[in-house]
Order: C-alpha cells, then sequence, then structure tokens
C-alpha cells in the first residue's frame, strides 16, 4: 500500500457536500462503500467527527476527501500529514449521489 503526504486544502471549510449527500462524510463514506469510524491520520486514533477537502503535497492533481477528527480537519493548511492512498476519495466536478 502508498502512502501518501496531504494537507487540508485552503479555504475548505467554506464548500458544501455534492448534491443528495448532507455532508462530505456521508459522500465519502457511500464511495467508499464502508462507515468511517477513526480518523485516517497516521498516529491519530479519534473518532471521526468529519471528512475534510485534502490535497496532495507536491502534486497538483485534484481534491480529496479523507475522514478526519475535529483536531486534525482544524489545522488547515498548517501540517502535512500521511495517510493511505486507498482510503482518498477523489472530488469530481458534480460527484453522483449513490442511491
Amino acid at each position: 500500500m502508498t502512502t501518501v503526504s496531504l494537507k487540508i486544502e485552503s479555504g475548505a471549510t467554506q464548500s458544501t457536500p455534492p448534491k443528495g449527500f448532507r455532508s462530505w462524510l456521508t459522500f465519502w463514506e457511500a464511495q467508499r462503500g464502508k462507515h468511517a469510524a477513526e480518523c485516517e491520520a497516521f498516529g491519530c486514533d479519534r473518532e471521526v467527527t468529519e471528512a475534510g477537502r485534502v490535497i496532495k503535497v507536491g502534486k497538483e492533481d485534484g481534491v480529496y476527501i479523507l475522514p478526519l477528527c475535529d483536531r486534525c480537519s482544524s489545522q488547515a493548511n498548517t501540517r502535512i500529514f500521511k495517510a493511505w492512498d486507498k482510503d482518498l476519495v477523489m472530488l469530481t466536478p458534480e460527484p453522483e449521489a449513490v442511491t
């Protein structure tokens, strides 16, 4: 498995989830097909409170969604952290709701 270095996307708290989803976390869970329970940032085992919009450090290839705890998600652009690449959900311009 591959790890990636990430940071919270600047201005991410002002974004709204895609149509058909009540939160970024429900979007991530629908796309991954599983329930998020623990923060996905390496070294953190706190309970997930939301899914953050993250970007890969050194790669401008898009915005991703990742389940995070309140502490990790509040460090917008101030801290680089690692996570598994497989846990990222790429955000496309118009994601479709899973029914």
